[in-house]
């Protein structure tokens, strides 16, 4: 892909889920390939979505807790350069980090510590009409010295940029100048 570009500087990255069981595997296979960033996302909480896991606990504190600790420990292992879509869990009536201000502080601590950018991810403007995360938790980010990269979650090339007006002004509005660039590792 790199090769193909012609000029144009293209950095290969994944984005993989994070779960402290498979925690040790990730740490091997990703050094298996020449990336230049990984993105790490919570999709499942003790394996069920979203969905399931407030069916099950019948509390959204319970899941914000529980979703918002396996952020944290993401946010720890060192294995990611970015955290997705912090705040995904919103769109299921689970209250954003601001509200679990403990959790929020040793995120954002564990983030700069371990030079883990945040994601501003465009993509909730298309279903929720909302950015992820919410104006509260970057402002709370940039206070932390947390760095802040653009993401639209494309799953389709007409996708690309999505929406990066909106997230520009939102991020502004938060204290950041702009966002960061990580640059090819390799």
């Amino acid at each position: 892909v790199k090769a193909k570009a012609e000029g144009c500087p293209v950095d290969i990255g994944l984005e993989v889920c994070y779960s402290p069981e498979g925690e040790s595997f990730l740490k091997k296979k990703l050094k298996e390939y020449p990336l230049d960033f990984v993105i790490g996302s919570i999709h499942l909480i003790e394996g069920m979505h979203y969905k399931t896991a407030i069916e099950k606990y019948n509390d959204t504190d319970i899941v914000g807790k529980l979703y918002y600790n396996l952020v944290l420990n993401a946010a720890k292992s060192g294995l990611f350069d970015i955290i997705g879509h912090i705040e995904v869990v919103r769109r299921e009536g689970i209250l954003g980090l601001d509200h679990f201000p403990d959790i929020l502080k040793n995120i954002a601590d564990s983030m700069k510590e371990n030079d883990c950018a945040l994601e501003m991810n465009t993509k909730w403007l298309v279903k929720r009409d909302y950015l992820v995360p919410d104006c509260d938790t970057l402002k709370y980010m940039e206070s932390k010295g947390v760095k802040l990269i653009f993401g639209s979650d494309a799953h389709h090339m007409d996708r690309i940029g999505f929406e990066k007006d909106s997230a520009f002004k939102a991020i502004q509005n938060a204290g950041y100048n702009g966002f960061a660039y990580l640059g090819p590792k390799t």
